[in-house]
């Protein structure tokens, strides 16, 4: 509450009203709703990608995991 009287001390009633912006609603030819064809496309390699990330992800973790099985069990150096 000080805060608000603290910025609102100095302006007058005229000042503290909201500023009035005209905006003009007008069609833009910005954005094209992708076809059947595109979604299922980028569904596609999405699908994709995610499954060889996941592939990537997996040989990484088994990598891991084989190397600190041998290394608390010391079965890589005999």
């Amino acid at each position: 509450m000080i805060a608000f009287w603290f910025t609102n001390r100095g302006r007058t009633k005229g000042q503290n009203k909201p500023l009035m912006v005209r905006v003009d609603n007008k069609h833009t030819d910005f954005y094209q709703s992708s076809t059947k064809d595109q979604t299922l496309r980028s569904a596609g390699f999405l699908g994709l990608g995610t499954l060889a990330i996941g592939i990537f992800a997996a040989v990484i973790v088994s990598v891991v995991v084989a190397f600190i099985f041998s290394t608390l069990t010391g079965s890589l150096g005999n």
